[in-house]
């Protein structure tokens, strides 16, 4: 006969409610509280967790390895080159040529000096250059400073004058710009370089001042007498390398350059020492044969041309 089963009993005997709880806690007790999480609060704090150790490994290489920040500054666009539709052919040339234009106008490339471009010293071709030494009527010059003493007596009128004038400015033109000149005409007394705005020194050989004087040479009219002495005098006192003493006649009797120069006799209270005044003296016979001029030469190392009369330009 089967009875009814009685529902067991279990019996736990525990000193005290107390013991009970301290034995279910620990480990127990956590597995229990994350039995009570919600599902997707777990996958964040797994997530997290994961994330966090990702970032604790590959942070010190990415810091060692962080890119440079540079500014990039967008760059021109470059023209459009078109190409019209025409009749005739663009050959390959002419396309290379368009493209090549179009490039250097859109960079404006600018050719750097080479190397031995800068290394190049132009003084050294300078320095390197002949001396120019002026001819006044194929007498030649020497030195940096140069005198001319020109005869405006009244013989000289007309195409002797001219002439002389001419041949004056062609001298002074073959002078370089680190050279100095002086000009002075003479009769019975002297006609100093621009005449009212006379100039007391030696002028540097620049086109403004070969200009300048050539308008003043331009300008210059015949006078009487042939007496140079002042004007020999005044130039020796510019320290002259180089005299072109110019006439076309005798000096006037009373002219003292000869007993000054070459007779070395006191004019004026002073006496002329060849030594401290050492220059060379060319001189020039226009249509007249003149001992004079010749000795004068002679004396002081320089050369004598006698230039005679051209019957064309009477």
């Amino acid at each position: 006969m089967v009875g009814k089963l009685k529902t067991p009993t279990v019996r736990i005997d525990c000193e005290s409610a107390e013991i009970l709880r301290i034995e279910n806690s620990g480990a127990d007790r956590h597995k229990q509280i994350v039995l009570m999480l919600p599902s997707w609060l777990m996958s964040m704090l797994t997530h997290v967790v994961l994330l966090l150790l990702l970032a604790f490994l590959t942070f010190p290489a990415v810091g060692n390895s962080l890119p440079q920040i540079l500014t990039v500054l967008p760059a021109p666009e470059p023209e459009e080159v078109v190409f019209l539709a025409t009749d005739s052919k663009i050959d390959d040339e002419q396309v290379l040529d368009l493209l090549e234009d179009s490039f250097d106008e859109t960079f404006d490339f600018e050719p750097k000096e080479t190397e031995a471009e800068q290394e190049i010293d132009i003084t050294q071709f300078v320095v390197s250059l002949p001396r120019t030494e002026p001819k006044f009527y194929g007498t030649e010059g020497e030195g940096d400073r140069y005198a001319f003493v020109i005869d405006r007596s009244s013989s000289m009128t007309g195409a002797k004058f001219e002439d002389a004038r001419n041949e004056l400015l062609k001298s002074l033109k073959q002078l370089d710009s680190n050279q100095y000149f002086y000009v002075v005409f003479f009769d019975r007394g002297m006609l100093e370089m621009f005449g009212r705005k006379k100039v007391r020194d030696m002028l540097p050989a620049t086109a403004k001042n070969i200009k300048q004087a050539e308008y003043w040479i331009r300008d210059v009219k015949v006078g009487q007498g042939t007496m140079p002495y002042q004007s020999i005098r005044r130039v020796l006192e510019l320290s002259p390398d180089t005299i072109f003493l110019l006439s076309d006649g005798q000096f006037n009797g009373s002219d003292n350059t000869v007993a000054y120069l070459l007779e070395h006799k006191k004019v004026d209270g002073q006496q002329f020492d060849k030594k401290a005044h050492p220059f060379r003296l060319n001189t020039i016979g226009l249509h007249h044969q003149d001992g004079t001029l010749k000795t004068l030469a002679e004396e002081f190392d320089g050369a004598y041309q006698f230039i005679a009369q051209d019957a064309s330009k009477e």
